[in-house]
């Protein structure tokens, strides 16, 4: 997203953007700061969380992001460097929200839980393929193929996808749990598993 694509939503124009169209400042020297109000749920030194609310008293989000930079030290117009480029903070702008494109998925079947499902960028490389479904396998997994645009996450499409919390305890706990290994389908007892969100694929219950 550049500068010249920014534009402050009014009123007057809300109806012409949907929620995919809202981005938000990755601060640097150069970004435009929202000019909307908000209510500042605060604690010490950041804001915890930013709620729109009726009769309370209201803050310019700028003046907001200004506030917190100020109580760390930071002054935005010095992050410029001309002579260091690494050091160059422009800042950017981060959609809030994206929809993968091209989603598809597959169903397999297998037996043996160390091979791979899916081909990884070696396999490609080297011209080979992923094993086959295998029609009365043990096991069953669900193979997604979906594509995002840069800075974009797998990880939280999944999670979306599963509803399921992606918190560093929430997956240990899950990893301390035993899951994420395959289930198998022919047993009698049908019990679905939750997984970590970071393993490639995810078990389904046997209908």
């Amino acid at each position: 997203v550049m500068e010249h694509d920014i534009v402050f939503i009014t009123e007057a124009n809300i109806g012409e953007y949907s929620i995919e169209d809202v981005v938000l400042p990755v601060h640097g020297y150069n970004t435009l700061l929202p000019k909307n109000e908000i209510a500042a749920v605060r604690v010490p030194k950041c804001i915890c969380r930013c709620i729109p609310m009726h009769g309370v008293i209201l803050d310019m989000l700028e003046q907001i992001y200004e506030r917190c930079a100020r109580e760390d030290g930071v002054d935005f117009a010095s992050l410029k460097r001309n002579q260091s480029p690494e050091y160059n903070l422009p800042g950017s702008y981060r959609h809030i929200v994206c929809k993968p494109k091209a989603v598809a998925h597959t169903i397999k079947r297998y037996n043996d839980e160390t091979i791979p499902l899916v081909e990884s960028d070696v396999d490609r490389l080297m011209k080979r393929t992923a094993p086959p479904s295998i029609p009365d396998g043990r096991f069953r997994s669900i193979c997604l193929d979906f594509i995002l645009p840069s800075s974009s996450y797998a990880t939280i499409a999944i999670r979306e996808l599963l509803k399921q919390s992606s918190s560093i305890h929430v997956q240990l706990g899950l990893n301390e749990q035993g899951a994420g290994q395959a289930m198998d389908t022919t047993s009698k007892t049908n019990t679905v598993k939750s997984i970590p969100i970071g393993r490639p694929g995810f078990s389904l219950s046997s209908k």
